[in-house]
């Protein structure tokens, strides 16, 4: 491919990245990693001046580095906690040797470290692939990667061979070099290469025997660092429990602050803000950019307004549902968005659904389960089995099914939100309206939802339901303009009134955003009170 063919689409991969699209950074380190056609383009673009990274605005630069069995993986697990707790993005590059099989990278440490955070973390397994050195031949520019998707900390954890793999400390601001008692005598401590050039040395499983030994080894190690003139903090840390990693975390800050912060960032404030830390502001809390959204049943009514919140919020949005003129319709009038049209109750319509969001779009982070149907009043004596049948093959059935192929891919990238719509019908009696099918499905739902969001809760993917009350769609039509209807609904309603088409836009944003990040397994009623009589 031409550098000239290459560059319309590239260009608007690296301004999806910089927007924070998660699946768009994926795709462009594989590019790079893979010496793909378009990585030259693609590092030119990241600069737009041929520079790699040269308009970025810098991170944090962290390597870890030590020998195997040092506990590198569990520190910067323990380092990762610390600095979402206090606002920041963080970018984990994971250096493993390469297989011999496959050529590829262990993927265990990417999938634990990643399910410790949602949008605000990105992790990355990388093969060596023979490259000498501790890194990636490709890692300087992966770096600069995670610096255009708007990283704070760049973590390098490097392969950690040997004293001659100080290619990292090249990359990083700062290296962390992790010494285990046991390291050996003061003369081991001394010698060049990776020793010299460490920032900090970690005694980490300090708990164990010949901890002080080594700590005292360590600190007649002599000078070295970025400038080889200094003395080099040692801290003591038991990384399987967090002991002394606030304390790295300080000593981290203070040595930034000594050496000044990278071009277009901002200086440490006090403990633990190596970056100041985001503030949790309506518009980055709510924001759905770059994250790619299923919206079933969204031919009209509230599946077509989900559809729309979602999209402005910026996300890309996946419509499903049976009529496909109408996903047309409105799939003209969202500019992210593909329409699929198909019925949720058929397997082979929920798989290319799901295969078509990811396939699209990279990635699949929300699903809103709105497909359902019931039918006219009919006393539960006389429910016609088939009607029976149909409401839970859409409501419940369906609906699962879908879950059940939408949610591997958010367990595996350790992230997800799924919105099932229920009903107040699914919290209280519906009399004296009889639908018995309608209601059952609808309480199945509800503790659907609980139970799936307590499954999941440890991994990173949540599972919340709206129960709304009376609001005017197609189930509802005939109740509008009825009197005797509306007599019914300023009844039992507490606000005396249907809701309004926008009345569900913050409950939708609030479940499918970040938002809700310590939310799972809960039914949010938008009634009008209806619930709480």
């Amino acid at each position: 491919m031409s550098v000239t063919a290459a560059r319309g689409p590239v260009a608007a991969l690296v301004e999806r990245v910089r927007r924070g699209d998660r699946g768009a950074l994926a795709r462009a380190i594989s590019a790079i990693e893979n010496e793909t056609p378009e990585a030259d383009d693609l590092v030119a673009a990241l600069s737009g001046s041929g520079e790699p990274g040269a308009s970025e605005p810098g991170a944090h630069r962290l390597a870890v580095t030590g020998p195997p069995g040092a506990g590198k993986s569990t520190l910067v697990g323990q380092l990762i906690s610390t600095f979402l707790d206090t606002g920041r993005r963080v970018g984990v590059l994971l250096v493993d040797p390469s297989s011999p099989v496959t050529g590829g990278a262990l993927l265990a440490d990417r999938i634990r470290l990643q399910r410790r955070g949602g949008a605000e973390l990105f992790v990355r397994s990388v093969a060596s692939r023979g490259h000498a050195g501790g890194i990636t031949a490709a890692t300087p520019t992966l770096v600069r990667l995670l610096e255009a998707w708007g990283a704070d900390i760049v973590v390098i954890e490097t392969v950690g061979a040997g004293q001659g793999d100080v290619e990292a400390c090249r990359v990083a601001d700062h290296t962390i070099v992790l010494c285990p008692p046991g390291l050996g005598d003061d003369l081991q401590a001394m010698k060049a290469g990776l020793m010299e050039l460490a920032d900090v040395f970690v005694v980490n499983k300090a708990d164990r025997p010949g901890a002080d030994q080594t700590a005292a080894s360590l600190g007649r190690s002599g000078r070295g660092g970025r400038g080889a003139h200094a003395s080099r903090p040692i801290v003591r840390t038991v990384a399987t429990t967090g002991d002394g990693v606030g304390e790295l975390v300080d000593t981290l800050d203070n040595l930034l602050a000594e050496q000044g912060r990278r071009a277009g960032s901002t200086p440490p404030t006090g403990a633990h803000t190596v970056v100041a830390p985001r503030p949790a502001t309506l518009p980055s809390v709510f924001d759905l950019t770059g994250r790619t959204a299923i919206v079933t049943g969204a031919t009209a009514g509230l599946g077509r307004r989900f559809a729309e919140v979602l999209h402005a919020a910026g996300a890309n949005v996946v419509l499903a549902g049976r009529r496909a003129d109408r996903l047309e319709d409105l799939h003209r009038t969202l500019s992210r968005s593909v329409a699929v049209p198909c019925d949720i109750t058929g397997s082979e319509d929920r798989a290319r659904l799901v295969v078509t969001a990811i396939r699209e779009f990279g990635a699949l982070d929300v699903l809103v389960n709105n497909a359902g149907v019931s039918g006219s009043a009919v006393p539960s004596a006389e429910h016609p089995w088939d009607r029976w049948q149909q409401t839970f093959d859409v409501n419940i059935s369906g609906l699962f099914g879908l879950i059940q192929l939408a949610v591997p891919h958010m367990l595996e990238r350790g992230r997800g939100s799924i919105v099932n719509i229920a009903s107040v019908f699914g919290l209280v009696a519906n009399a004296p309206v009889h639908d018995a099918a309608y209601a059952a499905t609808k309480g199945a739902v509800v503790n659907l939802t609980r139970a799936l969001g307590v499954e999941w809760a440890t991994r990173g993917v949540r599972v919340n339901a709206i129960a709304p009350g009376w609001f005017p769609s197609e189930m509802t039509a005939d109740m509008v303009d009825d009197e005797a209807s509306q007599r019914y609904v300023r009844r039992y309603c507490p606000m005396e009134r249907m809701g309004r088409e926008n009345e569900l836009d913050g409950a939708i944003l609030f479940l499918a955003s970040d938002a809700s990040s310590y939310c799972t397994g809960q039914t949010i009623s938008v009634d009008g009170g209806w619930t709480a009589r």
